[in-house]
């Protein structure tokens, strides 16, 4: 990858990583700000619920002694008044707006003119049944007023209206609120780091990808580049020769390295659409063994070139498999392919099947080059070739990435055993049919049957 375009990823990635970052603060202010509401709002009307309850204690007091007042009253009695301070005040005013009796003096508000807020909530209960609720604000301070209509048999006969300050309540909300938004201003002093690592944590997976799509691009680019390379150099050559027989080899030569292209690119379309998530399986019923033994035979005049006795082993009828009749196929013929491709004349392959009660199990053994033990953990990367295979054969190392691929997604298993020069056996266990995907990983190359 060049500079310029390694420059303009770190870009992108920063760009994604300070969106990340806003959405992440934004998310918190925006919880911050509802958790605020709504605690304001539960402790508003837990805090205001004394409140009315000491209203509705009031009037349960003072009803009686309210309807005496309103039946002795006469238009030349002269108002009384309670000058002493209480919790909640409250005046007995008549139909006609007379007040029969007042408390002047609250407690938390000693100077407040009420009679104008007593005489409109009067007026606005007259002719109803039901009590008024309210909060107003005198002179800066916060007064819950109630109004409650009186009456004797079905005569309205005056309205008992009582007030509370809240003037302690106010301040407490108010300080409450703003130790809230204090806090909230101080968390960010911890929330900015944690978005600014959540947003890097979330990125990884993007930076993962873009690491993969770069290998992929790069591995095959190397890839490529071999085959084409001789074959630019066969089709040179070709050129200058004049002789019919040197010219027809050449042009074999070629047809052989195109061959390989076009296998090579096939395989890294495979694998491309297996890595995006693309690729899917057409589940369905697949009888292994039968399966099996066709693919023998397909790969048998391959195998009689070599000059590899390749060897078909207890094939039991039927072992039925949910699973994707082409990608199996594709899976026996990559690993017996292999197995042919690594084992010198006059070797053998073996390939078996065993059932079990649940499971089935496809073996491949051959008597060819083995693997050394130190390449066992990478065989089923990609690209990745050991030195002896390199030098024994001719291949891009694919094949068993998607072999592996192909074991991942039916939820089987791949074991592999190998020593130098005594071959290599590799088992697959699938679960049969009517047993469900059993969800087992696949197993680490290098494990041991």
């Amino acid at each position: 990858m060049n500079k310029s375009a390694a420059v303009s990823e770190h870009r992108l990635l920063n760009r994604i990583q300070l969106h990340l970052i806003l959405l992440y603060l934004a998310a918190f202010l925006v919880f911050e700000t509802v958790v605020i509401g709504v605690t304001y709002v539960i402790l508003s009307h837990e805090i205001m619920k004394p409140m009315y309850q000491s209203i509705v204690d009031e009037w349960t007091n003072k009803t009686p002694e309210a309807i005496h007042q309103l039946n002795s009253y006469q238009e030349e009695q002269k108002q009384e008044s309670d000058a002493s301070a209480e919790s909640v005040a409250s005046w007995v005013i008549s139909p006609t707006g007379v007040v029969i009796a007042k408390d002047t003096v609250l407690t938390s508000s000693p100077e407040l003119d009420l009679q104008p807020l007593a005489l409109s909530l009067s007026r606005s209960v007259q002719g109803g049944s039901t009590p008024v609720w309210g909060t107003h604000i005198i002179n800066e301070t916060y007064i819950l007023a109630a109004a409650k209509p009186l009456y004797q048999g079905n005569r309205f006969i005056g309205t008992l209206v009582s007030f509370r300050s809240l003037s302690v309540i106010h301040e407490t909300m108010e300080a409450l609120t703003h130790i809230d938004i204090e806090i909230g201003l101080a968390s960010l002093l911890l929330v900015v780091p944690v978005t600014y690592l959540l947003a890097h944590r979330s990125l990884t997976p993007v930076r993962s990808a873009m690491q993969r799509q770069r290998n992929f691009v790069n591995d095959a680019a190397h890839e490529l580049r071999t085959p084409l390379t001789i074959l630019h150099g066969t089709l040179e050559l070709a050129q200058l020769e004049t002789e019919l027989a040197n010219v027809q080899q050449a042009v074999r030569d070629g047809i052989t390295e195109t061959e390989y292209i076009t296998e090579l690119v096939g395989n890294l379309s495979t694998l491309a659409r297996m890595e995006s998530g693309v690729t899917e399986l057409n589940i369905r019923k697949v009888d292994v063994a039968a399966m099996t033994r066709d693919t023998i035979a397909a790969l048998q005049p391959i195998a009689d070139k070599q000059n590899v006795r390749l060897i078909g082993d207890g094939f039991p009828d039927p072992a039925v498999v949910d699973g994707d009749g082409t990608r199996l196929r594709q899976l026996l013929v990559i690993l017996v392919d292999n197995a042919l491709k690594y084992t010198p004349a006059g070797g053998s392959v073996h390939v078996g099947i065993q059932k079990h009660r649940s499971e089935v199990e496809l073996r491949i053994s051959d008597s060819g080059i083995g693997i050394p033990e130190q390449d066992l953990p990478y065989i089923f990367d990609r690209f990745y070739r050991a030195v002896q295979a390199e030098q024994k054969a001719h291949g891009s190392g694919i094949g068993l990435a998607i072999a592996a691929w192909i074991v991942q997604s039916h939820r089987g298993q791949i074991l592999v055993q190998s020593r130098e020069e005594h071959g290599t056996t590799i088992r697959i266990v699938l679960p049969l049919q009517g047993h469900g995907f059993t969800w087992k990983k696949v197993l680490h190359p290098n494990k041991q049957i």
